[in-house]
């Protein structure tokens, strides 16, 4: 953070410090899903609050997933790391689920705007992230064993026209799932380098044969591709005041080397809430963690394991 703070302008890094880090962690440290309150800040330039504004947003953002980093990184590991952490930190948007105004204000005197915001991030997915890099030092691609490739269609989100939009839910999901399990995942930045966009948009649209030599471009020896829908089924009957929002998953895993089919699954469950983001959210999650454990975690054991030489590191 410091680094981050140098380039910044004297009277902006005495606000920063004085106001940014508001409150903490709402949710348990090691939830999916976790929520803060913290400030983000921008000096007005040519009289454009507008823009900053966006800026202040952005600089919130950052800051979120900076604490999330800070509060799992010793300050040794952090600075012997920064350069490679800063790309987490370039990114910040990734990370993020939502975020909603508290407040925001324009102080005169210092020509600096200012806002609070609410954020409701990934923090798991930021500390998988950090744990394969913490045990794998430079050696990264050699536990890029899996490539994921989801078709997300929900009330509020999709991918299916935007690889390089927001990172679908489920997708963030079962890398972190993955990432716990020692097995590392071809991460997006990785991804994009290797493999054309016209290639990825295939994949992502249901093309088996693009998406296995997206698995081979990017060094996954499995890639797991399918649709994740999320739809809105009507009240609930226990509580009418709760909407019903039922996610449906269908995934197929394929060796990238053979082009074999590995197997094949589908699950749906259905979620009551009053909140119809997290009510899509929670479905996704929950429907997740059912074809994991019914699906993925097997074809991960059986296929990645049963060979001794290529075990995982732990």
């Amino acid at each position: 953070m410091i680094n981050y703070l140098l380039r910044t302008t004297f009277i902006l890094a005495a606000i920063l410090i004085a106001l940014s880090r508001l409150n903490s962690l709402y949710a348990q440290e090691d939830s999916y899903l976790s929520t803060m309150e913290i400030g983000g800040f921008a000096e007005v330039k040519n009289n454009n609050q507008a823009a900053a504004k966006d800026r202040a947003v952005k600089d919130a953002i950052r800051r979120a997933v900076e604490e999330t980093v800070e509060s799992t990184l010793s300050p040794e590991v952090l600075l012997n790391n920064y350069s490679w952490i800063s790309n987490i930190y370039s990114n910040s948007e990734e990370y993020i689920h939502s975020y909603r105004f508290l407040s925001e204000s324009f102080d005169e005197e210092t020509n600096i705007y200012s806002v609070t915001l609410r954020i409701t991030l990934y923090p798991s997915y930021i500390k998988s992230l950090l744990a394969s890099e913490n045990i794998l030092g430079n050696n990264r691609e050699a536990r890029q064993k899996v490539l994921i490739i989801i078709r997300e269609r929900g009330l509020f989100s999709s991918n299916e026209d935007d690889f390089g939009g927001k990172i679908p839910a489920i997708e963030l999901f079962f890398a972190e799932k993955i990432e716990s399990e020692g097995v590392s995942v071809v991460d997006r930045d990785t991804l994009g380098d290797d493999v054309d966009i016209t290639l990825i948009q295939k994949s992502i649209k249901g093309d088996v044969p693009s998406a296995i030599q997206a698995g081979l471009l990017s060094s996954a020896k499995i890639v797991i591709m399918g649709n994740a829908v999320a739809r809105l089924r009507g009240r609930n009957v226990e509580n009418p005041a709760l909407s019903n929002y039922q996610a449906n998953v269908s995934l197929k895993a394929y060796e990238t080397k053979t082009g074999k089919i590995l197997g094949a699954r589908s699950e749906f469950v259905t979620i009551a809430n009053d909140d119809p983001e997290l009510g899509e959210l929670n479905a996704f999650i929950a429907a997740g963690e059912k074809i994991y454990n019914s699906f993925i975690s097997g074809i991960i054991e059986v296929s990645l394991r049963q060979d001794p030489t290529e075990s995982s590191v732990h």
